[in-house]
C-alpha cells in the first residue's frame, strides 16, 4: 500500500500504510472501513 498525500476528505481510502501512522508495517483500517464492517454485523 502506498500513501498518497493531498487527497480530499472522503477520498474512499479504506486502508492506510502502517509506516505513516504507527511503528508497525501492518496496514491501518480507516474509520470508514470500521463503520462498514460494523454495519455488516
Amino acid at each position: 500500500i502506498r500513501f498518497r498525500r493531498g487527497l480530499p476528505p472522503g477520498d474512499g481510502v479504506l486502508f492506510y500504510p502502517g509506516e505513516v501512522f504507527s511503528s508497525s508495517s501492518q496496514p491501518v483500517a480507516s474509520a470508514r472501513l470500521e463503520r462498514i464492517l460494523s454495519g455488516l454485523q
